[in-house]
């Protein structure tokens, strides 16, 4: 009997028994797998701040952009105020002036592309100091 004994002593000390070494492999899975996880989750944290730091540039580029836009549309305005009084004063054959900075250049269209109706039709450019500056 002291054999028997001394066998099964032996195997549960024995590091490459079957049931230590399995246990063994279950402690590296997890290890493995926390470490795969780890990754997973700096890489996900690293594109959800870059999705954040684009959309911001994003924001950033659209509201210069609104705000070009609305200087733009100022200048349009200001532009259409000025045709509007040339319009109802009789234009400046009758006396009229200019604002400052404002130039009117009167052409016809002789595109082929457009509609005969408007082939020979006159156009109005309205530059203004700013037109110019762009």
């Amino acid at each position: 009997m002291p054999d028997n004994e001394s066998k099964s002593d032996a195997n549960s000390e024995d590091p490459t028994s079957p049931i230590d070494k399995a246990g063994m492999d279950a402690d590296e899975e997890y290890v493995k797998k926390r470490e795969r996880n780890n990754i997973a989750v700096r890489k996900s944290r690293r594109k959800a701040k870059q999705r954040i730091e684009e959309t911001k540039q994003r924001v950033d580029d659209l509201t210069k952009e609104n705000e070009d836009l609305r200087i733009k549309v100022a200048l349009l305005q200001k532009e259409l105020n000025v045709l509007r009084s040339l319009f109802a004063n009789g234009g400046v054959a009758n006396g009229n002036s200019l604002p400052n900075g404002v130039n009117v250049i009167f052409t016809t269209n002789s595109n082929s592309s457009t509609n005969s109706t408007e082939q020979n039709s006159p156009q109005i450019e309205v530059k203004t100091e700013a037109d110019e500056n762009d």
